[in-house]
């Protein structure tokens, strides 16, 4: 599509990231069969709703940012299905440009030819360059040689000159982020001193938007593949202008999201307004897998459980199509409901494990070499609060058996 900006055309394109093609999807318990194989197939989906955005805007091109693939060893089944992906959007002449990631780096086998359209930068960098009805664009990019690249990545991405758009495609980290490994660690300052236009960022998850000027984006992952990967997923729609500002549109993606939906027991006195609260919640919600958090206290403080909730809520879910994935109740028990001395007990074992049992835990983690992968640590901030919710959960439990 030929757009045009006070009779200037520009260009436009899809920015994604994080595919995981092949990443198992985390399920809720008690699903059927054909629900399981529904919700394992969300990338895939995803991944064509892409192609149809593509073709349907008629975008000059489509990034993507790193992590194609989930697994090092790719499947000929992941391979295929993004090659049948860029074929379709080979028939409409939209090319791709893709950079691997620390999920599928460049050690891992690309069993499959893809489709002309496709070009991938290669783990010693480079520049693809391309003329989009007659403004030069440039892309730069890297792929990692293996999976745990921890080299600043500036070198990749010393600017060709000054005529056209500048565009580049990074898989990494800012410094000082947590929650991911720090893979290809940057800083946002060293980014915007590069005179790129666009930075096509991918490896955090969550869709986030570092700088305006110029737009240093993470797109997020195509899809939320676990409990803690809340909230609309997809890709970003950009629009660069000769001597205007860039525009981008982040765009929905994924057609099964995961929600958390935190409620409080104040002011909710019958089991009835409880649904109700969840139902307005979810209005206008795509199809989700919902975990709920209950807290606060109220009339129902002495009959709220975790079994009770679940049974209430999940029949009412699953006819408007959603799943529940867990419930969590973080509401105190009634005051004088627990035995004085189990309630010591709990305490005495809570302040036993944050003082030293937090320090043995986390040895036998480092003795373990499967653990040590999937295991980072916690602050103590955050030792702190899962102990609590422990002793919180077990004081609940004794109040049910006293009762």
């Amino acid at each position: 599509m030929n757009i045009h900006y006070g009779g200037i055309e520009v260009i436009t394109f899809l920015h994604a990231a994080d595919l995981h093609l092949d990443r198992p999807q985390s399920l809720p318990a008690g699903l059927t069969p054909a629900e399981e194989e529904y919700i394992q197939q969300t990338a895939e989906r995803a991944l064509h709703a892409l192609v149809r955005e593509a073709a349907a805007r008629e975008v000059d091109f489509v990034l993507v940012s790193g992590d194609l693939y989930h697994y090092e060893k790719r499947s000929l089944h992941a391979q295929w299905q993004f090659h049948q992906a860029c074929l379709e959007l080979e028939k409409v002449n939209i090319p791709v440009y893709v950079i691997h990631g620390n999920h599928d780096p460049e050690t891992g086998a690309q069993r499959m030819e893809l489709p002309g359209n496709v070009s991938v930068f290669s783990s010693e960098g480079g520049m693809y360059q391309l003329n989009v009805r007659g403004q030069n664009v440039h892309l730069y990019g890297f792929s990692y040689p293996e999976k745990a690249y921890v080299e600043e990545p500036y070198s990749f991405y010393e600017k060709s000159g000054e005529d056209g758009f500048h565009i580049a495609m990074l898989h990494g980290q800012e410094k000082g982020q947590s929650g991911h490994d720090p893979y290809a660690p940057f800083s946002t300052s060293v980014l915007k001193q590069t005179g790129m236009d666009y930075w096509a960022l991918g490896h955090i998850h969550k869709p986030l938007v570092l700088s305006e000027d110029p737009p240093i984006i993470y797109s997020g992952s195509l899809t939320g593949a676990v409990r803690s990967e809340t909230g609309p997923r997809g890709a970003y729609y950009v629009t660069l202008t000769p001597s205007e500002p860039a525009e981008w549109e982040f765009v929905p993606l994924a057609d099964v999201e995961r929600v958390h939906a935190a409620l409080s027991l104040d002011g909710i006195h019958t089991w009835n307004q409880l649904s109700t609260s969840i139902e307005k919640m979810l209005e206008q919600q795509r199809r989700c897998i919902l975990s709920v958090t209950i807290s606060g206290s109220g009339p129902l403080s002495g009959e709220v459980t975790e079994e009770r909730l679940r049974e209430w809520i999940k029949p009412s879910l699953e006819q408007d199509g959603h799943w529940l994935d867990s419930v969590r109740l973080e509401a105190p028990p009634p005051a004088g409901s627990v035995d004085p001395e189990v309630e010591s007990d709990i305490e005495e074992a809570a302040g036993w494990f944050l003082t030293g049992g937090v320090q043995v835990l986390e040895e036998e983690v480092q003795q373990s070499s499967m653990l040590r992968k999937h295991f980072s640590g916690f602050s103590e901030e955050e030792w702190e609060h899962i102990t609590e919710e422990a002793a919180q959960s077990l004081k609940r439990k004794a109040a049910e058996y006293d009762r």
